[in-house]
């Protein structure tokens, strides 16, 4: 079993041979001592793709092998098309359960607050409109009295603004697109958006962006990873790699994957 840790930020503690390979061949990879793990950092603007394939193909061709890709590359398609050409690869994921978990954390964070409920107010923070935002909205019009759309990519505005009319006129609501946050306090921000960082002064409100599976404090992969953080602190600095640049819920499910191996003595 291998298990590869994948990254495109070289710590500043590296040594000068490994700065100078990572600017020639816009990568560097290491085995770690006594254990099948391997750390490899990439330079996505500069790679030696061919010489990369010839040294991950030798790497990977062990039965079974788990790839672990840090929250910056975890969206680069040209790295993971690699990986899913070979069928002895397992690309860890995280676990998201948000959209099923996030009244848990609402509820709670209202209950904690002791918000009336007329006096909650939300506020949705969007790029565009699909199935999942149109459900969860429904819910929250049902449910509060305001609530308000943020809208990031005002190049969808038109079809928001025809969207959100109708159901206003509909429902009755009084629903606002927004492309800033005013003098208007919101309780509750529901973050959907993934084109662009949302940043607000959250002091009195929550915060939810789905897009960030550490927030599901419930699942069992982040409880995993909470169980055993002192170990994986160990791991990364023996490792050297940041550990605060990979999902909690995913180094949780890679302990899933490898029974525990991944932490191992």
């Amino acid at each position: 079993m291998n298990i590869i840790f994948i990254d495109d930020k070289i710590l500043s503690n590296k040594s000068k041979l490994i700065c100078y390979l990572y600017e020639k061949y816009g990568f560097w990879v290491k085995k770690c001592k006594n254990k099948r793990i391997y750390t490899l950092l990439i330079n996505k603007n500069k790679v030696n793709v061919k010489i990369l394939k010839k040294v991950l193909s030798f790497i990977l061709r062990k039965d079974i092998n788990y790839v672990v890709l840090s929250k910056s590359i975890d969206q680069n398609k040209s790295i993971l098309s690699f990986f899913k050409e070979h069928e002895n690869i397992t690309i860890v994921t995280q676990q998201n359960n948000l959209l099923k978990n996030d009244l848990i954390y609402i509820n709670k964070y209202i209950n904690d607050k002791q918000i009336m409920k007329e006096q909650v107010r939300v506020l949705f923070v969007i790029d565009s409109i699909n199935d999942i935002i149109v459900s969860k909205l429904y819910y929250f019009i049902q449910n509060y009295k305001i609530v308000d759309i943020l809208l990031l990519d005002t190049q969808n505005y038109s079809k928001i603004k025809k969207f959100v009319d109708k159901i206003n006129n509909e429902e009755g609501t009084v629903i606002e697109i927004i492309d800033k946050i005013k003098q208007k306090n919101y309780n509750i921000i529901l973050v959907f958006s993934k084109k662009q960082k949302f940043f607000y002064d959250c002091s009195n409100s929550y915060i939810l962006d789905y897009n960030n599976s550490d927030l599901d404090i419930c699942s069992n992969t982040y409880l995993i990873f909470e169980k055993n953080k002192q170990r994986f602190i160990e791991l990364f600095k023996l490792i050297g790699m940041d550990i605060s640049r990979f999902e909690k819920t995913k180094l949780g499910k890679l302990y899933i994957h490898t029974n525990g191996f991944i932490l191992d003595k």
